[in-house]
């Protein structure tokens, strides 16, 4: 088919129809567009919360202030990596329709930032990396996204 006809939305010889390619493009490129709202909405709720955990991370032992409750610095965790979880769906949500692909990738995101939290952790006096926070770490991401996306 002329290029013309390829423009006017016309059947090519794939039978696909020219304009939902142009569609899609025009889409994803919306989707990427730089935006002050998206930053002050997605990105920096992100980066804030990250930044938060790292300096609770911080605190030696002995100036942590937690319940003398059995097993809560796991749900502390759990709660904490949820939190962490729905805010890198939402941001990677920007750039993807909202699928497994993006629930992948903000579980991935979000378990290696606790993985890394945990080994920041160990060179905090009076605090230790634990297998069971990175695990429960990761259980709470995973839960928080599945949450949020049941919404």
């Amino acid at each position: 088919l002329p290029l013309q006809a390829v423009s006017r939305g016309q059947r090519t010889r794939g039978g696909k129809n020219q304009n939902y390619m142009t569609e899609t493009l025009s889409t994803a490129t919306e989707k990427r567009k730089f935006s002050w709202q998206k930053l002050y909405s997605y990105w920096l709720p992100l980066f804030s919360y990250m930044g938060l955990i790292f300096y609770t991370s911080s605190i030696p032992e002995e100036r942590l202030i937690i319940p003398e409750i059995w097993n809560i610095d796991k749900v502390i965790h759990i709660v904490e990596y949820g939190i962490l979880g729905v805010l890198w769906f939402r941001v990677i949500g920007l750039a993807w329709e909202k699928s497994q692909k993006v629930v992948i990738i903000a579980f991935t995101s979000t378990f290696l930032y606790g993985i890394s939290d945990e080994f920041h952790q160990y060179f905090v006096p009076g605090r230790n990396a634990d297998i069971y926070d990175a695990i429960a770490n990761g259980i709470g991401a995973w839960l928080g996204i599945w949450l949020y996306k049941r919404r």
